[in-house]
């Protein structure tokens, strides 16, 4: 035990005896723990920030989406709940865009021609006012709802409900706005204007839907319902899978959680690199102290020091280093982690696995990089070290 602390207190004592070297020989590390801290819990952070909006659609959603050159309409989506019993409601979706405008200022923003069931299939409220009813979509009514960003982009401080303006040449009256959503499959819900998506045929001269949004009768049946809608548009178009794609919330999250985990052990993997070059640091700048401690070295060897003496020694620095390198590492990762959740507005997420895994993996670039110079400082023979200059 006291041999043990006595080589501890040398290798303390060649580590603050030379502070910078000791700083510059960290420094990789450092990085390289920092790095895969804040990597990885910026990319936990991002996946759950989308599996949370993913989830807020809905756990009964089924999404029917077209494939090239198919064409859904609307009387597609009203087919749809004959298809299947497990699909209890069906809404068309037509997605465009166009200018909006008001007291003679125009905005161009996403346009959504949807039902009456949009606010319960996508769980999304409104804030004031109303949203469009089966009334609005039967008579191709021109009025719209509106998200909360063109809320405040384009009427700032004034009640929007009831103005009229126009969108893509034509007067619509205001009848609602939406409470504040966030992005949800691809689009910011708090930037769409919300249109019969009756009057969205009229106005886009256009019978072809971009989606159909379903309502399967239960989080449970909703993967089977995908199966069986999907089972029917492969026969409806001559086996083609590709032509019609059905997908659920389920296989959504499958698909997030997939990714996920392959851009985590990507950043991980990338960040673990700059390990390796620190490692590789150490080892350069231990084997020149070696160099520079040889005479220091041939002395301990003539009163006594064994190869393991040296040996663990240097090989002690090696892992001093680098365990204060990846502790200063840990501490760098978690703030610049938490610096960008602050700054890109998502959880921050700090996976106490991967820092334990780069604290670890910090001590053994330490150990496999500082055995080399160690072995060679305990290999010199004491009488040659003694010689040189």
């Amino acid at each position: 035990m006291r041999k043990a602390l006595e080589i501890l207190g040398m290798a303390w004592q060649s580590i603050t005896g030379h502070i910078l070297r000791s700083l510059l020989m960290m420094l990789g590390v450092t990085i390289g723990v920092a790095a895969v801290v804040a990597l990885v819990a910026a990319g936990n952070g991002a996946s759950a920030q989308v599996t949370a909006r993913i989830e807020s659609l809905g756990a009964n959603l089924l999404f029917v989406t077209p494939g090239p050159g198919t064409q859904l309409t609307l009387a597609d989506a009203a087919l749809l709940t004959r298809v299947t019993p497990l699909v209890r409601a069906a809404m068309p979706v037509i997605s465009s865009g166009g200018p909006l405008v008001y007291a003679g200022q125009d905005q161009s923003v996403p346009i959504s021609g949807v039902s009456q069931l949009w606010t319960r299939l996508r769980d999304a409220p409104v804030a004031r006012g109303r949203f469009i009813s089966a009334t609005d979509v039967q008579a191709d009514a021109f009025v719209m709802d509106i998200g909360s960003n063109v809320a405040a982009a384009v009427f700032g401080s004034l009640d929007p409900v009831g103005q009229p303006v126009r969108l893509d040449g034509d007067t619509f009256t205001v009848i609602g706005v939406m409470a504040p959503k966030g992005a949800a499959y691809g689009t910011d819900q708090d930037d769409v204007v919300f249109i019969p998506v009756t009057t969205a045929e009229h106005l886009l001269q256009t019978t072809q839907i971009s989606a159909i949004d379903a309502e399967a009768r239960s989080s449970a049946s909703a993967p089977f319902a995908a199966e069986e809608l999907q089972r029917y548009y492969t026969y409806l178009y001559q086996g083609n899978p590709q032509a019609v794609q059905v997908s659920s919330e389920d296989a959504l999250l499958g698909t997030v959680q997939g990714n996920r985990k392959t851009f985590t052990y990507l950043l991980g993997g990338t960040a673990a690199i700059s390990l390796l070059v620190g490692g590789i640091g150490i080892m350069n700048i231990m084997l020149v102290s070696v160099s520079e401690r040889t005479r220091e070295i041939g002395l301990r060897k003539a009163i006594g020091a064994r190869f393991r003496d040296i040996l663990l020694q240097f090989l002690a620095e090696a892992v001093g280093l680098s365990g204060l390198g990846g502790l200063a590492g840990v501490v760098l990762g978690v703030a610049g982690a938490g610096a960008v959740a602050r700054l890109a507005g998502w959880q921050d997420l700090i996976v106490p696995a991967s820092v334990a895994v780069a604290f670890a993996f910090s001590l053994v670039v330490g150990v496999l990089f500082g055995a080399y110079p160690a072995a060679a400082a305990a290999g010199l023979d004491p009488i040659e070290a003694l010689r040189r200059d």
